[in-house]
């Protein structure tokens, strides 16, 4: 059995126009990671596994929010950066090079969906 840690993050939306945009991304997002998921291609794209929307109505307006369900990482490139800073350190050029093509390869997968980021 392969068991995975996942995250939940929720946004918040009282404009419809900016929650609508962000739903065609997410359902972008979420079909292309499967796609990298079941093809097993690259680690460089978090995997979101589902995402879910809910409305409340309130007296004068009302609030959609997105909850995304995906996979959970325990270390992000921030915390890299805030770790090796705390420390004094600095990236070796292999670790700057591995760091830069993953970005770059996540992000032409991205361009490629026609996904903005």
């Amino acid at each position: 059995m392969n068991s995975k840690t996942l995250a939940v993050k929720e946004t918040t939306f009282q404009d419809v126009e900016s929650m609508d945009a962000l739903m065609k991304k997410m359902k972008q997002l979420c079909s292309m990671a499967y796609a990298n998921h079941t093809d097993n291609k690259t680690s460089n794209i978090v995997d979101v596994y589902e995402y879910f929307v809910t409305s409340e109505d309130k007296f004068c307006s009302s609030i959609q929010r997105l909850q995304l369900v995906l996979e959970y990482l325990q270390r992000d490139l921030q915390l890299e950066i805030k770790t090796k800073k705390l420390q004094n350190q600095r990236f070796t050029p292999q670790e700057i090079f591995t760091i830069a093509f993953s970005c770059i390869h996540a992000l032409s997968k991205m361009q490629v969906a026609n996904i903005t980021h």
